[in-house]
């Protein structure tokens, strides 16, 4: 409670000293004798004694010299060196003793007006109370019926089945929206079943208008997988392009190419060229979007997870409502629209092949892919003392968040001697070392595998070769990667 007026602590006896200068009726810094008989600021003193006496306000003291308030009662003037000040009881004092009290007596509360006060209390307690537990009433309900589940699934495995469609291995789906890092970003979600597994996802010619929004499918480019629902229907699927940025104007995403061997090595990695889908414009409009990855404020390929909506799209652009943090050369996956819920279950790489060999529903094992295409190849031969970094998107589901590898040396030198392998997340920090030895001095070739190598910052990792050897030419090829 806060009284009307301030009051100041006293000093017992109100101990006297003395001003050491002389001061006009200006003057705010006076000098005393005995600064141990000055009360702790903020407080009041009293210059000269009788009638004529000026009651300051002390504000700031220092050693021997206080900093005044002047006239705080009584009226300012000239006072000699050996005046006495004091902290005596003044009219002030007792004013403000006199007003506070009567407040508190004005102001007190009866038994009565404290008892409704806590009845009145403990009455919005419960009221609040009552409705949380109604809310979670109703939400134990509807997870006790089988409406709603924690969406703590797994993906469901994508398999080849045909050069046009796959298999999906998910009997109940729990539509937890997008998932990313191994989770799905919707939490608590409804619950909705196929009659029975394997079900065949067709994008066909024939059948392409049941299960996508283009009218003819992208080749070299990911694909996504979804379940989608409307609330009292039967669950379908979705199939979904991975979408990557080839320039960003404002909110305004140019689409490019994504698909393997797409990146332009010599200009960070960006697409090399723009690409056009044959969406209708603006199906997408209000539909959820997941931005993968982009730049994080260090590195352009980090990882994001941000969720945003499309606003208008055509078949070369798409504009989000939020850019969030989402870069030229990034990838972007957006929803199923017009639909009350979907669930990503996951990837696959349409070209004239599918690349989805074998899938685990984490470990995804496909054909190898070796980055030394003609006009496309990494600077894999010769030294490299020097780390060199490669970047894995294009090549890799643009959710993986590992790769497994395998590198292939060969040797064409007369000189023998031990040589290693590191990898890292970086250009200093290893993840995985592997060490060898050339015992003869004909051409030798060594072949080792990595396996599972996890992504620190994005899908990018660095390489050197160390050791008394450099290899004369070598390939790394993708044997699989890690989709949780």
């Amino acid at each position: 409670m806060t009284l009307p007026k301030t009051m100041y602590p006293g000093m017992v006896n109100s101990p006297e000293t003395t001003i050491t200068n002389n001061i006009n009726e200006s003057d705010t810094i006076i000098y005393v004798l005995d600064p141990a008989r000055v009360p702790e600021p903020p407080n009041l003193m009293t210059l000269g004694t009788g009638t004529n006496a000026e009651t300051v306000k002390v504000l700031e003291m220092n050693d021997n010299a206080i900093t005044v308030e002047r006239g705080f009662q009584g009226v300012a003037k000239s006072w000699p060196a050996g005046t006495v000040i004091a902290r005596n009881f003044t009219e002030y004092d007792y004013n403000a003793l006199k007003e506070n009290i009567e407040d508190l007596e004005a102001n007190k509360e009866t038994p009565a007006g404290a008892q409704a006060k806590a009845e009145a209390a403990a009455g919005a307690v419960q009221a609040e109370l009552d409705e949380h537990l109604s809310d979670y009433a109703t939400e134990l309900t509807k997870i006790q019926g089988g409406a709603y589940q924690t969406a703590g699934m797994k993906r469901s495995p994508i398999r080849y089945r045909n050069a046009n469609s796959v298999f999906v291995y998910k009997r109940n789906v729990i539509m937890g929206g997008f998932r990313f890092m191994g989770e799905y970003l919707k939490p608590i979600a409804p619950m909705f079943s196929f009659p029975t597994i394997p079900q065949v996802v067709d994008f066909s010619p024939a059948n392409l208008a049941n299960v996508s929004y283009e009218t003819a499918m992208s080749t070299e480019n990911w694909y996504a997988v979804f379940a989608v629902a409307n609330d009292g229907e039967s669950p379908q699927y979705r199939i979904m392009p991975f979408l990557r940025a080839y320039d960003v104007a404002g909110n305004v995403v140019t689409l490019g190419v994504g698909g393997e061997f797409s990146n332009d090595l010599a200009n960070n990695n960006y697409p090399k060229t723009a690409k056009t889908y044959t969406f209708a414009n603006d199906v997408f409009a209000g539909a959820e979007v997941l931005l993968i990855n982009g730049y994080d404020g260090t590195r352009n390929s980090q990882f994001l997870g941000q969720v945003k909506n499309v606003t208008a799209n055509t078949g070369a652009t798409v504009t989000l409502n939020d850019i969030g943090d989402l870069q030229k050369g990034c990838y972007f996956l957006i929803a199923p629209p017009d639909v009350d819920h979907y669930c990503y279950l996951g990837s696959f790489y349409f070209d004239a092949e599918l690349r989805n060999r074998s899938d685990s529903g984490e470990i995804v094992r496909a054909h190898t892919v070796y980055l030394d295409k003609t006009g496309n190849g990494y600077p894999l031969d010769g030294d490299l003392s020097t780390p060199v970094s490669i970047d894995f998107r294009g090549f890799i589901s643009p959710l993986a968040t590992g790769i497994i590898l395998g590198i292939d040396s060969s040797f064409s030198t007369s000189s023998v001697g031990e040589f290693a392998y590191f990898i890292g997340s970086d250009n200093t920090h290893h993840i995985l070392d592997h060490k060898d030895n050339k015992r003869h001095s004909s051409t030798e070739n060594f072949t080792f595998d990595t396996g599972v190598l996890p992504f620190t910052f994005g899908q990018v990792l660095y390489i050197t070769q160390l050791g008394g050897l450099q290899a004369t030419t070598r390939k790394v090829h993708i044997k699989g990667y890690i989709e949780p």
